[in-house]
């Protein structure tokens, strides 16, 4: 069996904070560039108001899924 690495808390938190920062980013980046355009779309339609929906909830979720995998890891 795979040994379980010892961390100090320190390296722990610093290593959960980083990875939710850049989740963040990665996270908010492909909505800022796409959500005006869908945004645009929304108003024409209901297939684009859902694409627009689905994408602003990945926003608030990927940061989230990115820190417990990141934990999972450690």
């Amino acid at each position: 069996m795979k040994e379980l690495s010892k961390y100090k808390m320190g390296e722990f938190w610093n290593k959960l904070l980083s990875a939710v920062a850049m989740a963040i980013v990665v996270a908010v980046t492909p909505g800022a560039i796409i959500s005006p355009f869908i945004t645009g779309l929304a108003k024409h339609s209901a297939f684009w108001e859902t694409i627009l929906n689905a994408s602003n909830l990945s926003m608030y979720i990927v940061p989230v899924a990115a820190g417990v995998l990141a934990v999972s890891t450690l």
